[in-house]
């Protein structure tokens, strides 16, 4: 009679979805306190450092990917003369499957945006993301260049894309990485004058797009990058101030932590 309760409250337990008796007394087992609620996936993409603590029991298999920040691109207002200026370069991109003990801590760096003022013709990298473990950097994807600009005719280069590096070996199953797109150049002196896209980041945000030219002035404000790691788009002055122009800033980068099944 016992035995044949069992049965029946054990069926009713696996119809149920629940799990399944462990002993004669028939009470579904429950989660132990101490099992952690883990969300599959986590993504760093506030510009900065970062601390994450491996949950779980036992031995976790990781998948991180990063991606550098974009480029920048400039765009010079204080001149009479015609100005513009090509793409910044798209943030690079790696990838590595790990496997860590639970408990184990990786910090990080999630890599800026490039920028540029208005006042000069000088714009900043887009900034390296990184992951380290306590016996050192793991991986690293570094931040697209930054575009160059010109009032003089001729042709203004984009900026180079961002690398990516496997710096330790340790823990790691495998891996790949991406170069960032090169930012497409402007031209300066012609007609029309052309500013640069910016250089999309592999698997993350597209670069800024070839700005429209003002109808009133022919000028064209610089198109941001997208997140992450999208190089920024140029920029077309023509020394009018009815339009100022905005000079280009790169997508920030960013890290992602997912975990396998």
């Amino acid at each position: 009679m016992i035995k044949s309760l069992c049965l029946l409250l054990l069926l009713a337990a696996t119809l149920s979805s629940a799990r399944p008796c462990s002993k004669c007394g028939c009470r579904p087992e429950r989660r132990r306190e101490d099992e952690p609620l883990f969300p599959r996936s986590i993504v760093f993409n506030n510009t900065g450092y970062f601390s994450f603590t491996v949950p779980g029991h036992g031995t976790q298999t990781l998948v991180v990917q990063l991606w550098g920040g974009g480029g920048g691109s400039p765009c010079q207002v204080n001149s009479s003369a015609i100005y513009t200026s090509g793409g910044g370069g798209g943030g690079g991109y790696a990838q590595a499957t790990i496997q860590l003990a639970a408990g184990q801590v990786l910090t990080g760096f999630v890599g800026s945006g490039g920028f540029a003022t208005i006042h000069d013709s000088i714009a900043s990298n887009g900034g390296t993301s990184s992951v380290t473990l306590p016996s050192g950097t793991l991986l690293s994807a570094t931040g697209g260049h930054a575009a160059l600009g010109s009032n003089t005719a001729g042709i203004t280069a984009g900026g180079a894309g961002g690398s990516a590096s496997l710096v330790n070996h340790g823990n790691v199953v495998s891996h790949s990485f991406f170069n960032g797109q090169h930012g497409s150049y402007g031209v300066t002196g012609s007609e029309p004058n052309v500013d640069g896209a910016g250089g999309g980041s592999p698997f993350g945000g597209a670069g800024g797009q070839v700005s429209i030219q003002n109808p009133l002035n022919g000028e064209a404000p610089a198109n941001p990058g997208l997140a992450p790691g999208g190089g920024a788009g140029g920029c077309i002055w023509l020394g009018s101030s009815l339009d100022p122009s905005v000079p280009g800033v790169g997508g920030a980068g960013a890290v992602s932590i997912s975990f396998l099944e």
